[in-house]
């Protein structure tokens, strides 16, 4: 009678402790397994030192891994055992406590470690993320460390290229006191000439990295872009009032005092052209101070007579031959004002009406002549 008396009373307790237990179940295996990936990155002395405490405090924490035994037995066997397994493993557990003891020894040791194990977590984060750099630098054609510019240069990059793109077409760019406004044809490449610089200032701020020969920043610098902008259903907005309100937000960053990098990808392109030019002029100008960086792009010549006081002018541009165009996607200084847009219409198989049509309203319109050669 005791000992069936005994039996009830442990079962009482086993299934008493088992709610309270079912959190450690869980995450008490994935932190032994984080000790584990711990004591084996110690093993590279590179690695160890990174957080000089860290053998201490794996020490501290080893005897989690030999009290929580049970409670990692009870989480495989829910997952992976029989049921007849579990059945009997489960009167084992009541009959001896197990879990019950595993539970209170695994929390007495947890108690007051919250430093400890947010070190150990730390520390594996750390070299996940060195590690994946380490990877990520040997897969590129060519890196550099940024460092910081002198010269009186703002941004300074060299052979600078976007990582994502095969056989990627190099440029070089340097910013000291103007800004930069691109203009050209489509598909020449300005997008991806301002992606570029968005992502090595990001990198290089980052994890220390630049897809450049050399690259250098003066100052730590905030990023703002207004790329891939669309219009919104759900709220109700069109795309030129997204324009609106990522700009707005852009003017309210620039009056933190802080040094900031502001990316345009044919700004007010949503709305009509005259109103285009003023607004988008209003707003360069405003925006351009020796705190912040520009980079944007424009179709408006216009645009670009208007700001070459404030702004350096840069182009890319398509080669035409016969029936065929092709791009060298190299940055060319000046603005570029020879259209071949209406060319394109007509390699493209456009009807001959329609090109006809469409060189007879633009001999309406003068442009200046263009003289640009590659940097």
């Amino acid at each position: 009678m005791l000992f069936l008396v005994a039996i009830i009373l442990n079962a009482v307790i086993h299934y008493a402790f088992k709610p309270k237990s079912l959190d450690y179940i869980h995450s008490v295996p994935q932190l032994i397994k984080l000790l584990g990936i711990a004591e084996e990155l110690c093993k590279y002395p590179e690695l160890g030192k990174l957080t000089k405490e860290i053998p201490d405090v794996l020490a501290t924490l080893r005897p989690i891994r030999k009290t929580a035994l049970f409670l990692r037995m009870e989480s495989k066997l829910q997952s992976d055992m029989a049921v007849f397994v579990w059945f009997c493993t489960e009167l084992a557990h009541i009959f001896f406590l197990t879990e019950p003891l595993s539970f209170l020894q695994s929390v007495s040791i947890l108690r007051n470690k919250n430093r400890e194990i947010e070190t150990v977590y730390r520390f594996v984060g750390l070299a996940d993320c060195l590690l994946s750099v380490y990877y990520l630098r040997e897969e590129l054609p060519y890196y550099c460390l940024p460092e910081k510019a002198d010269n009186g240069y703002r941004l300074e990059g060299e052979e600078i290229y976007h990582p994502l793109i095969e056989d990627c077409v190099s440029n070089s760019v340097i910013i000291k006191e103007k800004s930069v406004l691109l203009n050209g044809s489509n598909m020449s490449g300005k997008t991806t000439f301002i992606r570029i610089i968005g992502i090595n200032v990001l990198l290089a701020q980052t994890l220390h990295t630049a897809f450049a020969r050399t690259f250098a920043l003066s100052a730590p610098i905030k990023i703002y872009s207004a790329l891939m902008l669309a219009d919104d259903l759900s709220e109700g907005k069109s795309f030129y009032m997204k324009e609106v309100d990522t700009i707005k937000e852009m003017i309210s960053r620039s009056q933190e005092g802080t040094a900031n990098l502001f990316l345009f990808d044919e700004i007010f392109k949503g709305t009509n052209t005259t109103e285009r030019i003023a607004v988008a002029k209003a707003v360069l100008s405003y925006l351009n101070t020796t705190d912040n960086i520009i980079v944007t792009s424009t179709h408006d010549a216009e645009l670009a007579t208007l700001l070459d006081t404030e702004y350096d002018l840069y182009h890319f541009s398509e080669v035409i031959q016969d029936e065929t165009f092709s791009f060298d996607y190299k940055l060319k200084s000046g603005p570029l004002y020879q259209r071949n847009a209406i060319r394109l219409l007509e390699i493209n198989g456009f009807p001959p009406t329609v090109i006809r049509d469409a060189y007879r309203t633009i001999e309406k319109i003068s442009y200046p002549p263009t003289s640009t050669q590659p940097l």
